[in-house]
C-alpha cells in the first residue's frame, strides 16, 4: 500500500481543498453577518462541522482516490474504465462525507440518528452534489496531472541515464581504436632502434611503459585536466624526440588559468602524431612544433603550430589522416555535440601549418596536482 501513497501529492491536495474549505468558511461568514437569523448562529456548526470536518473527511476519501488512481495507471487501465471509476468516485464522495460527517457528530452528542439518516436523503445529496462533483474532478485532474509529470521526469532521466551510457560505451570503442593506433607506432619506433641504438631502444621502451601506465590509470576518464594532459603529452614526446633527435623543436606555451580546464584524454598525441606525419619532408627536415592553450572567454583554445609541409588543397582531413584524426573528431562530437570547432590551414604569414580546436571552457573540481613544469 506504501508504494502507491504520494506524501507530496496528498501535501499538494491538501493544500488545494484547504484553500476551497476556506473560502468557502469565508463565503458562510459573509452570508451569515449579512443576513442575521432569529435565534443567534451555530458557530459550532460553521467552524468544525462544515469547515475542519468537511476538510479532514475529504481529504481522507482523496488519500483513498490517489491510491486506487496510482493503481490503475500501474496497471495500464484504459481511459474509459479511468473516466467510469472516477465518476462513479465523484457521487460516492457525497454520501461519504455525510455518513461519516454523521458518525462522528453523533459520537460527540452533537446530532441524533434521524439527523444523520436526513444528510444521507436524495435531497441533500442534490443540494450539494455540483460543490463535491466539482471539487473531485478538479482533485482528480490534479492527481493525474502530478503523475503524468511524474512519469515524464521518469522517462527523462532514462533518457539521460541511456544516453550518458550509450556516450560512454562508445568513447570506450573509440579509445581501443585510439590507443592500438598510438601503440603500434610507437613500436615501430622502438623497433627502429634496436639494431642502431640498443641503449636508446631500452630507453624509449621505458618511457613507452611510463606512458602506457599512465594511461591506463586514466581508467574511463573521458575529461581530464590540460594539465593531466601535457603531462601525457610529454611522455609521448619523449620518446619522439629520441626518434628525430635534433631535427625537432618543441615548444609550449601552457596559460596557467587553463592548468585545471577539463579536456578530452589523449586529444593532443594524435594531431601532434599526424604533424609528424605530414610535418616532415625532403624539404623540411627540422621541424618546429609549437603548443598554444589558453581561454578566450568562455572557451578553450588550443592551437598546435608547425613550420612543415603546407596542406595541399586536394587534402581532406578526414579520410586522409587516418583512424587518429578522424577518432579525435567523433570524440569531440561525442561529449560536445556540435559545440566545438575542429580545423587546420596553412598559416599565411609562414609557412607551415596550424591546427585549432575549441572547446567549452570548464574547470575541474577540487583536484590538487604537482605544479606543471613546461620545459622538455
Amino acid at each position: 500500500m506504501k508504494k502507491y501513497l504520494d506524501i507530496k501529492l496528498i501535501k499538494i491536495l491538501s493544500l488545494f481543498y484547504a484553500i476551497i474549505v476556506f473560502i468557502t468558511f469565508i463565503k458562510r461568514l459573509y452570508f451569515v453577518f449579512s443576513r442575521p437569523r432569529d435565534g443567534g448562529f451555530n458557530w459550532f456548526d460553521l467552524i468544525f462541522s462544515r469547515t475542519i470536518l468537511d476538510w479532514i473527511l475529504v481529504m481522507l476519501f482523496m488519500i483513498l482516490v490517489t491510491i486506487i488512481t496510482k493503481k490503475m495507471i500501474v496497471a495500464n487501465t484504459k481511459p474509459v474504465i479511468i473516466v467510469l471509476v472516477h465518476l462513479i468516485l465523484s457521487f460516492v464522495i457525497d454520501w461519504f462525507i455525510f455518513l461519516f460527517a454523521a458518525v462522528v457528530l453523533y459520537l460527540m452528542g452533537r446530532t441524533t440518528i434521524v439527523n444523520g439518516i436526513k444528510g444521507l436523503s436524495l435531497d441533500h445529496f442534490m443540494f450539494s452534489i455540483d460543490y463535491y462533483f466539482t471539487a473531485y474532478f478538479v482533485m482528480a485532474g490534479i492527481i493525474h496531472i502530478y503523475y503524468y509529470l511524474e512519469r515524464v521526469k521518469n522517462v527523462e532521466m532514462q533518457k539521460a541515464l541511456l544516453s550518458n551510457q550509450l556516450t560512454i560505451s562508445k568513447m570506450n570503442t573509440l579509445k581501443s581504436q585510439l590507443h592500438p593506433h598510438f601503440l603500434f607506432n610507437t613500436l615501430n619506433t622502438i623497433s627502429s632502434l634496436i639494431s642502431s641504438n640498443t641503449k636508446q631502444a631500452q630507453n624509449t621502451l621505458a618511457d613507452l611503459s611510463d606512458l602506457l601506465r599512465a594511461i591506463l590509470d586514466l581508467k574511463t576518464d573521458n575529461l581530464i585536466t590540460v594539465e593531466q594532459e601535457i603531462k601525457l603529452l610529454k611522455k609521448y614526446l619523449d620518446i619522439i624526440q629520441i626518434r628525430f633527435s635534433d631535427h625537432l623543436t618543441i615548444k609550449m606555451d601552457v596559460k596557467r588559468e587553463t592548468h585545471d580546464a577539463l579536456i578530452p584524454s589523449m586529444l593532443l598525441q594524435p594531431i601532434v602524431e599526424n604533424t609528424f606525419k605530414h610535418g616532415f619532408s625532403y624539404h623540411n627536415t627540422n621541424l618546429v612544433l609549437h603548443i598554444c592553450i589558453f581561454k578566450n572567454k568562455e572557451s578553450l583554445i588550443v592551437e598546435i603550430m608547425n613550420n612543415g609541409k603546407p596542406i595541399e588543397e586536394s587534402y581532406n582531413m578526414k579520410n586522409s589522416s587516418g583512424k587518429g584524426i578522424s577518432n579525435v573528431i567523433e570524440r569531440l562530437k561525442t561529449l560536445f555535440g556540435s559545440n566545438f570547432q575542429f580545423s587546420f590551414k596553412n598559416l599565411k604569414e609562414e609557412k607551415g601549418v596550424v591546427t585549432k580546436i575549441v572547446t567549452p571552457f570548464k574547470i575541474a573540481e577540487s583536484i590538487i596536482y604537482e605544479p606543471l613544469n613546461s620545459d622538455l
